[in-house]
């Protein structure tokens, strides 16, 4: 009896030793994006605009330094196409999905790698109602409870818009996530 009681209070300083923190991250995020159209046909220009990101997270460590992320935002991107016939303004809110592998790196940085999935809720001036992919790679600081993270998207699919063109976008994020 003796031996087994033993173990339970040697179990329970282990446990309050390793803060669930560490394992399971659940935090509120918001932030910047910057927007650039890509894939353009000759004769089209665009100019990149921006927009904001909200949203939650849900990291899960998976060894030391490598941990899966999980996310849901909401996001509102904006940029102008002009030609010589047309010009107009592309606005597009949608909800992201992104599964990430976070990278563990010396002074509480992480490198981010992964898919995106982008299902549209609403456009102004693209006709697509299929979702975008994305291939991300991104960096945060974890100091405390605050991340600060960087992000760049490639978009692997693309969009339809007013110019009957197929276009690419490439979104740059700076974003806050307070983890709770």
């Amino acid at each position: 009896m003796r031996v087994v009681f033993s173990i339970v209070i040697a179990a329970l300083f282990c446990v309050q030793a390793v803060p669930a923190q560490q394992l399971i991250e659940l935090g509120i995020k918001a932030g910047t994006n910057h927007t650039s159209p890509g894939g353009l046909p000759s004769g089209v220009h665009g100019t990149a605009g921006f927009g904001y990101q909200v949203g939650g997270s849900l990291q899960v460590g998976l060894f030391d330094v490598v941990a899966l992320v999980g996310e849901l935002t909401f996001d509102r991107r904006t940029y102008h196409l002009h030609s010589t016939a047309k010009e107009f303004d592309v606005a597009t809110s949608s909800i992201n999905v992104p599964i990430l592998l976070r990278i563990g790196l010396p002074l509480k940085l992480m490198l981010e790698l992964g898919p995106q999935y982008t299902h549209f809720v609403s456009t102004n001036n693209a006709t697509t109602t299929d979702g975008e992919g994305f291939a991300v790679i991104g960096a945060v600081w974890k100091p405390f409870n605050l991340h600060i993270g960087v992000r760049y998207l490639r978009g692997l699919t693309s969009i339809s818009t007013g110019l009957d063109n197929d276009i690419t976008n490439s979104v740059t994020q700076f974003y806050l996530c307070y983890v709770l």
